[in-house]
């Protein structure tokens, strides 16, 4: 075995041996309108969807995106929830008017991620309300698209400000009752607080994950620049031995040509989506559910 392929190897059995290097979170799929990654939306469905988003955006300003994935773990659906939408930036910069349906197939859970700009029009628990009263029932049913519709109808509807996020009976209703019963929106209260210390445990835990992740980055950085400097090293030994022998100049233009020919390759194009983020900000508004 040569000792280019021993260093391979080498390089190899040491990353599988730093815990946390493979990375076990979830990526974060490219931003767009509608994405699903579990093959649950017919492609018409997708563009339906797309449509009625991009026609919200144009009328309102605003930007709504869904996203359906098998699952988030190890993370909570509310600590993926930040990241994506740390990383999609929807809603205009200091507006922050960006809101995500974010659809855990497998986990059976989902949420509303709202920013910082709409936490007035949906506050946590109109986000609640949109997923307990429209979302759910559809799912518990096996009719994903009928709920993800539904949820998308009420969340422009309050972000508009039409409503609270309810049908106008709903609303009536659910006004009466709270005004009526004050032990009712005393629990509500409470579960909205709850929701709050819940976010905040589990942006702490996120936090220490960033700083172990940061901490094995910088491990696998130091031992590629010392695996490298040592490779550098052989390969001038090699070349300078390779030089005095007959042929030595005919293998290194051999190596040029191998060398031009894989950064040829390496090169690749990237697709081009109308559709971005405007900036804006999540501090992780919103609801979370399960069905």
């Amino acid at each position: 075995m040569s000792l280019s392929r021993r260093l391979a190897g080498l390089l190899l059995l040491t990353l599988l041996a730093i815990p946390g290097a493979s990375g076990a979170d979830v990526a974060i799929p490219p931003v767009a309108r509608v994405t699903d990654l579990t093959g649950t939306l017919s492609a018409e469905q997708q563009r339906t969807l797309s449509g009625r988003l991009a026609d919200f955006e144009h009328e309102k300003g605003s930007q709504l995106a869904v996203l359906v994935l098998p699952s988030t773990k190890p993370e909570t659906i509310e600590q993926y929830g930040i990241r994506v939408g740390e990383a999609w930036k929807l809603g205009l910069k200091g507006v922050d008017d960006g809101v995500i349906l974010i659809v855990a197939k497998n986990d059976h859970r989902l949420r509303i991620e709202v920013g910082y700009g709409l936490e007035g029009a949906i506050p946590d628990a109109v986000a609640m309300r949109i997923i307990d009263e429209a979302i759910t029932p559809a799912f518990k049913a096996g009719d994903f698209y009928t709920g993800i519709s539904a949820g998308v109808d009420r969340i422009m509807q309050a972000a508009r400000g039409e409503s609270a996020g309810a049908s106008p009976q709903q609303e009536g209703a659910g006004s009466d009752a709270a005004a009526d019963d004050p032990v009712a929106e005393q629990a509500a209260r409470d579960q909205l607080e709850q929701q709050r210390a819940e976010f905040a445990e589990a942006q702490k835990q996120l936090d220490a994950m960033q700083k172990d992740q940061n901490g094995t980055i910088n491990l696998i950085v130091g031992f590629f620049g010392v695996l490298m400097v040592a490779i550098l090293g052989i390969a001038v030994f090699v070349g300078i031995r390779q030089s005095k022998r007959p042929g030595g100049r005919a293998s290194s233009g051999s190596g040029r040509n191998s060398s031009s020919a894989s950064s040829s390759s390496s090169s690749s194009s990237s697709s081009d989506d109308s559709f971005s983020g405007g900036g804006g900000g999540f501090g992780g508004g919103g609801a979370s559910g399960n069905w």
